[in-house]
């Protein structure tokens, strides 16, 4: 098991190291498309972690400024402003989103996750806060197996998690996969939106969770 003290250091510590991670690793992803929409899914997350107002997507072209910073502008990318952040352009440093203070109840999946489950409850739209479901249970699954690299974690322990943390609004199907992250660079991002993909076909009226 790995402990902060002996992790690398934390450029944007308000997104919790497993955003850093990801970043780190969209990096290494070889082919441009499935890099660009893995990078999309960050920005995503980043967005939910970062803003008071989920809504309000004011804030991308920052969030995109702190991914290249974050991946030391060694990542090839583009923003939907069409224009890469470089190192002279940011020379200055940007101002610093308020660090969470509060200790939370799941410290291995880092300081975010209630907050993004408190945002999922609070989405009107059913088919956004179902992708968005299902974003948090691959990050948090993600975030876990980084914590404790010797302990295998299957998808009902996060599953459990999840409606544990939501005090049981947001209740997952046991069929639904929670390696959505390992696989979302083949995903179209802006399709993704709309519908998961399913893996109840054949079942009418399945949901992959349920809000209560």
């Amino acid at each position: 098991m790995q402990y902060n003290s002996t992790k690398t250091h934390l450029i944007y510590p308000e997104y919790g190291r497993h955003i850093q991670e990801m970043i780190h690793y969209a990096r290494t992803i070889e082919n441009p498309k499935e890099r660009q929409a893995y990078a999309e899914e960050i920005i995503r997350l980043m967005h939910f972690i970062d803003s008071q107002d989920k809504s309000n997507f004011d804030n991308e072209d920052k969030l995109w400024k702190h991914l290249f910073t974050i991946a030391e502008f060694d990542i090839d990318v583009m923003p939907p402003s069409g224009v890469k952040p470089t190192r002279e352009e940011l020379e200055k440093a940007p101002p610093r989103v308020e660090y969470p203070q509060k200790d939370p109840n799941y410290r291995h999946y880092g300081l975010n996750v209630e907050r993004l489950l408190e945002k999922a409850v609070a989405m009107e739209d059913d088919d956004k806060r179902e992708v968005f479901v299902n974003i948090i249970g691959s990050y948090m699954k993600m975030a876990y197996k980084n914590w404790n690299k010797e302990h295998y974690v299957n998808d009902e322990i996060i599953k459990n998690d999840i409606a544990l943390i939501s005090k049981g609004k947001l209740i997952m199907d046991e069929e639904t996969s929670l390696d959505y992250l390992s696989t979302a660079p083949r995903i179209n991002y802006k399709k993704a939106k709309k519908k998961m993909p399913n893996n109840n076909k054949g079942k009418s009226g399945s949901n992959k969770y349920r809000k209560r």
